[in-house]
């Protein structure tokens, strides 16, 4: 977006000079080749006057030139850039500027210059100052200036702070600065975009008019406008010198009126004689006088000086290449994914923008890869973008080109000289096809292994190994899961040029009939530029061993019977397999049975390779108790050495008692009895009695 002219109040306007018709031939001739030249001068009112702009045109024709004014001012064959009451900060705005805005220079030379024909020399002509110093205003726009009842130069002290605090600029915020240091910023702004416009102009300033007055009332301060536009002026000077590299040769100052410096005698009256004859060079005190061998006939002269300054040296003319390798597209195919660009400086493309230079025969390339077009296409007037279109079709490493011509005709250019430009025709650009960093999958999309073993998993890296990449991944249970595999997960590094990686994992054995179980393995966030294939997860299957070696340990009955007082032994057997050693542990648990009624046994029984049986004994115990038959139990645990308990590890032993027996007397021995004692009551009570004992002691014993 472009930034028009600011508005500026009307107390800072000057008075426009008196337009004078006249026509001055100087005559004088300077160095300098002939050239077609495109003049904008950029000013105030002395230069919107359009007065020393006939005389220049005059002088450089006479030099041979061509001289056509440009500008968005005036008509006709009148063109420029000068605005009456204006001063620098309307020429650039605010610092920084807005987003998508433009400093009204910047958009003045876009207009000028969208681009340069071929053959034409654009040229720049600042004269400004003038009305930024204040010439001709009171002080009532300035806050905390000093009063002295009779100033009307707004810049005496431009360049300091004064007493009663800092200069305030009548348009607004000065950032903190001096008014005299805010204006400095805006006229480097103002040289450095001139400088930098993509049309390359030659820039000729000019120090301004020293001023004076013709009433003694305003001498003394006079006096101290003079001194500030010295120092203003000299600025300028510093500015200029400042200005290094090719830009240097671009830009000259010119002093217009270093012979107009008015003639004071300080405490009088100035010399009324030096400003009121026919040679007077300032009309008001301000402008210069337009008389013939005025004050404008002056500027010409010192402007055509300038000029003619910039046309004797002539720029070095250069081209700034943005890199020197086109590489190939990370799809590894054969395209070219890098653009380059040529930058000019001192000189200018010629066509349009969009023009093709290679269609043309303007740019021309050599050992070009079979596939490959290059395309040269003018961006701006200044910049062209270079690059390679189509695809090689050899594009491995081997194929890689160091010597890529680019070359330039003389056409391409506004010089007309592209040999002449330094470093715009190249032999050495590369064209880098790629080894790329590769894919990254697995080897085998299904992978078995028996139960028990181990499975390596093998990574590989196609389609190039170039640079350091590395991958991760993760196991993932499905039918089988984490009991049946120690899970795995990190990640794999590949050195440059590695092109394979493996993954063990561990299953483990039991003793289950589970039929085949699987998991699976995923590869993921591939770095170091690699990409992931499309086998990123492989499926491990783990086959089910159907023999447990060591064997199984169970009894070889679950029950057994004893008689009270007797040794009872039971038997664990040892099938399905008896490699190896193994062991297992018993241990009696009673029941109806307590340890009063047997020897409660634990130990460990060990299997030795091949054996398929061992025994545990149990003594039972002999009482007087009629108990009836009761029973403890011996349990089968920790199997030890790859054994595993069968379902019978749990047997029931059963004691038989032998005590207490109920006799009951038949009629023919309570007879002998009775008639064996002489009284037969004895005997009966003798025999209850017994009874009663043996029924009372097994109530004891079942309650």
């Amino acid at each position: 977006m472009s930034q028009p002219l600011p508005t500026r109040p009307p107390t800072r306007t000057l008075a426009p000079a008196p337009l004078l018709a006249l026509a001055v031939l100087l005559g004088v001739t300077a160095p300098g080749r002939a050239a077609d030249l495109q003049v904008m001068s950029v000013g105030d009112s002395i230069t919107a006057g359009f007065l020393y702009q006939p005389r220049l045109k005059t002088l450089l024709e006479g030099s041979g030139h061509t001289v056509t004014f440009v500008g968005s001012q005036g008509s006709g064959a009148n063109k420029h850039e000068g605005f009456s009451g204006k001063g620098i900060y309307d020429f650039v705005g605010a610092i920084p500027l807005a987003s998508g805005s433009k400093h009204y220079i910047t958009t003045a030379l876009d207009t000028a210059w969208p681009s340069v024909p071929a053959g034409v020399v654009p040229v720049v002509l600042v004269h400004i100052g003038v009305n930024d110093l204040g010439h001709g205003l009171g002080r009532s726009n300035l806050t905390n200036a000093p009063q002295d009842g009779s100033g009307h130069c707004l810049a005496a002290q431009m360049f300091a702070q004064d007493s009663s605090g800092s200069w305030i600029n009548p348009m607004g915020d000065l950032d903190g600065m001096t008014y005299g240091a805010w204006l400095k910023l805006r006229l480097d702004t103002m040289v450095d975009l001139i400088l930098a416009h993509a049309s390359h102009p030659r820039l000729v300033v000019a120090k301004i008019l020293p001023i004076a007055k013709g009433n003694s009332s305003f001498q003394a301060n006079n006096d101290n406008c003079c001194e500030r536009i010295k120092e203003w002026n000299g600025y300028w000077a510093a500015k200029v010198a400042s200005i290094s590299g090719t830009d240097a040769a671009r830009i000259t100052i010119v002093d217009c009126f270093s012979d107009a410096e008015p003639k004071r005698v300080y405490g009088t009256v100035p010399d009324v004689s030096f400003w009121g004859d026919a040679t007077v060079q300032q009309s008001d005190w301000v402008h210069p006088n337009s008389a013939v061998g005025g004050g404008y006939t002056l500027m010409a002269s010192k402007f055509k000086a300038g000029i003619d300054i910039l046309l004797s040296t002539t720029p070095a003319m250069s081209a700034n290449w943005s890199g020197s390798v086109f590489n190939e597209s990370a799809a590894n195919d054969g395209t070219i994914s890098t653009a380059l660009t040529v930058t000019l400086t001192n000189d200018t493309f010629t066509g349009l923008n969009g023009d093709d230079f290679a269609v043309g025969g303007k740019v021309a390339a050599s050992n070009l890869p079979s596939g490959l077009t290059l395309v040269a296409r003018r961006t701006s007037s200044t910049v062209m973008t270079v690059t390679l279109t189509g695809a090689a079709s050899a594009h491995a490493n081997a194929n890689d080109v160091a010597n890529l011509g680019v070359t330039f005709a003389n056409s391409a250019v506004a010089s007309s000289t592209a040999s002449a430009v330094t470093g715009l025709s190249v032999s050495d650009r590369r064209i880098d096809f790629n080894d790329p960093a590769g894919t990254l999958a697995w080897s085998a999309p299904n992978v078995s292994v028996t139960e028990g073993g181990s499975v390596t998993l093998t990574v590989s890296r196609i389609g190039g190994s170039a640079g350091a990449v590395g991958v991760a991944y993760a196991s993932t249970p499905g039918t089988a899961g984490t009991a049946d595999y120690t899970p795995v997960s990190g990640t794999l590094s590949f050195a440059a040029g590695e092109t394979s990686k493996t993954v063990t994992v561990q299953t483990t054995q039991d003793a289950l009939v589970e039929g085949a179980e699987s998991f699976t393995v995923t590869l993921s966030a591939a770095t170091g530029g690699a990409t992931i294939g499309s086998q990123a997860t492989t499926t491990v299957t783990i086959d089910d061993a159907v023999v447990v070696p060591a064997g199984t340990l169970a009894w070889s009955a679950t029950t057994a019977t004893v008689a009270e007082g007797s040794p009872v032994t039971l038997t664990v057997t040892r099938t399905g397999g008896s490699a190896g050693t193994v062991g297992v542990s018993y241990a009696c648990t009673s029941g109806s049975a307590g340890v009063a009624d047997y020897t409660s046994v634990t130990g460990t029984l060990s299997f030795a390779a091949g054996e398929t049986s061992k025994t545990v004994s149990v003594q039972t115990t002999q009482d007087t108790l009629v108990e009836g038959a009761e029973t403890f139990s011996v349990t089968l645990s920790a199997a030890t050495g790859g054994a595993v308990l069968g379902a019978s590890s749990s047997a029931t032993v059963t004691i038989s008692d032998n005590d207490g027996q109920t006799v009951t007397p038949t009629n023919s021995q309570v007879i002998a009895s009775k008639s064996g004692c002489g009284s037969g009551s004895g005997i009966a009570v003798l025999l209850l009695g017994l009874t009663l004992a043996v029924r009372l002691r097994r109530d004891r014993i079942a309650a």
